[in-house]
């Protein structure tokens, strides 16, 4: 074997190269402990009295770095990213304090009490850009007025269906036609009016007639309304749950005096007038606009479906789907004092919900099994929820899924259905293509309710009893199977199509509504002839 073909074998290190650098690791380690932690220090002290607050949650502004401070108001935050950031501090019943801290310097932070008192004469803020009046709501919030602008909220007191209802006229503005809620029900009208047009004065003609409202109080559940509500008498006592709806079961704060509060979710918004308000970010604050036992039915439930789901045990919250972030915006007031956020951390104002065709559409899945024997055609279908804490649908009874399920031969006609439900009347009579599904096979996926003399479908403020509540229920997917005659020789295709109605066929109708069925899902199979054995 030759010198370059020996192995060559690593060097090992010499003491002395070991020893030397060990003490290099150690020097650096020591220096590295030695070298001062920037981290914040500072104190919370309530500003009437000069006392130290406990209990403060204090971090850094646009982080997710949160404290809370001890007994005697002091709080200690790890070292942050940058030398000059803005320290705030948050505390229930307390505008929100922050202050600039620069590398090295302690923090005193005050918090000052909020005013608790419900003017009547408080001038609603309008939501509209106004340049000439520099405290409306779009003026710095352009893109959370343009989501809401988009949401139901918005429409809330103008809605024509809300209206029509409401006073029984038609699409036309034709009077005394079909459901009036206001001749039925005369003393009843400013139930709805709690939820539906909440800022309205209580001497004002539009608490008996919503379309009359002006001004502000005709945009609805509007930003200024939303962020006044200090508290739910639903979280005093359940009690209240479903008996008190809407304004009327909240607790607002509008101050006099030239005074401004503003609630919200946010704990680190510290412009003077801003308080933050854990209310917020949980599903009891929608619970009063959501959950309505009228005239002794129970109309709208959501809230209690929610709370008996999966999903309440989990800690997900309504905000948690229906102010989902939409994960670009940064900055609620670019240029207007506004901060640069994690897109993650602020919420949608759109609302999305029974509005917002791809929210529905992304709510449900439909899928299609198809096989055959000698003479049968079966085909299985199954209707899962996707994500939904409530029942599907929800909200208003008169909202409605319903699933069609059509085989037809080779020549287009349909085949007779041999077993398997149908839809029934109220999902329309007459012909299919003025979208009239009854008798076709199907499901009908709705809260039914009827009144004296078996009249259905029945408005709620009707109603008697429930007839049927076939509603979809969380996480629970609906499988059912629908058999079809025939012949082992013709091609068939089988089409199932799942929609989503907003009212009643026979409503729809009546009032003369240019609504359309909104298409959720559609799958279609072909199945080709039945092979003959050989003889």
């Amino acid at each position: 074997m030759t010198r370059t073909e020996r192995r060559r074998w690593p060097r090992f290190p010499s003491a002395c190269q070991v020893s030397l650098a060990v003490g290099l690791v150690l020097i650096a380690a020591v220096s590295w402990c030695a070298r001062p932690r920037q981290v914040i220090t500072g104190r919370v002290l309530e500003e009437r009295s000069g006392e130290p607050v406990s209990g403060a949650v204090v971090g850094v502004q646009a982080t997710t770095t949160r404290v809370r401070t001890g007994p005697s108001g002091r709080f200690v935050l790890p070292r942050p990213a940058n030398d000059t950031v803005r320290v705030v501090a948050s505390l229930p019943g307390h505008y929100i304090s922050g202050v600039a801290w620069r590398a090295g310097q302690p923090v005193t932070l005050t918090l000052r009490q909020h005013p608790t008192e419900d003017s009547e004469e408080y001038a609603w803020v309008d939501p509209g850009a106004d340049p000439a009046a520099p405290e409306n709501c779009a003026n710095c919030h352009m893109e959370t007025y343009r989501q809401w602008s988009a949401s139901g909220h918005a429409r809330s007191a103008s809605n024509r269906h809300f209206l029509d209802v409401f006073t029984g006229t038609d699409w036309h503005g034709n009077a005394g036609v079909g459901w009036n809620l206001a001749a039925d029900h005369p003393d009843a009208r400013p139930v709805c009016v709690a939820c539906h047009v909440p800022t309205i004065a209580a001497d004002d003609p539009a608490a008996e007639q919503p379309s009359r409202a002006k001004g502000v109080a005709r945009e609805g559940i509007h930003c200024d309304f939303c962020h006044k509500i200090a508290g739910t008498s639903i979280a005093q006592s359940p009690a209240f749950l479903g008996v008190q709806h809407g304004r009327d079961s909240l607790r607002l704060v509008r101050p006099s005096g030239g005074a401004q509060v503003f609630f919200g979710q946010l704990d680190d918004v510290d412009r003077g007038r801003d308080v933050f308000s854990p209310l917020y970010r949980s599903s009891l604050y929608c619970a009063s606009c959501h959950e309505g036992t009228l005239f002794g039915t129970r109309a709208y439930e959501t809230y209690s479906e929610w709370r008996a789901s999966r999903y309440a045990a989990r800690g997900v919250e309504c905000q948690d789907c229906h102010m989902r972030p939409d994960g670009v915006t940064r900055n609620i007031a670019p240029g207007h004092g506004g901060v640069d956020r994690d897109p993650r951390t602020l919420s949608t104002h759109h609302f999305p919900g029974s509005i917002d065709e791809s929210f529905l559409r992304a709510s449900v899945d439909l899928s299609l099994r198809v096989r055959r024997d000698a003479e049968t055609l079966f085909a299985e279908t199954t209707v899962r929820p996707v994500g939904v804490g409530h029942m599907l649908p929800t909200g208003s009874p008169d909202r409605q899924l319903i699933l069609i399920v059509e085989a037809t031969d080779a020549a287009g006609q349909l085949l007779d259905l041999l077993a398997g439900p149908s839809i029934p009347p109220v999902g329309g009579i007459g012909s299919r293509d003025a979208e009239n599904y009854a008798g076709l096979a199907g499901k009908l996926y709705a809260k039914v309710l009827v009144a004296a003399g078996d009249v259905v479908p029945a408005p709620f403020w009707r109603a008697v009893d429930v007839q049927s509540d076939s509603r979809l229920r969380p996480d629970t997917p609906d499988t059912t199977e629908f058999r079809f005659t025939c012949a082992s020789s013709s091609t068939a295709r089988v089409r199932a199509t799942l929609v989503y109605r907003r009212f009643y066929k026979q409503t729809i109708d009546e009032k003369g509504w240019p609504d359309r069925d909104v298409l959720l899902a559609e799958r279609e199979f072909v199945a080709p002839p039945r092979a003959e054995p050989d003889e």
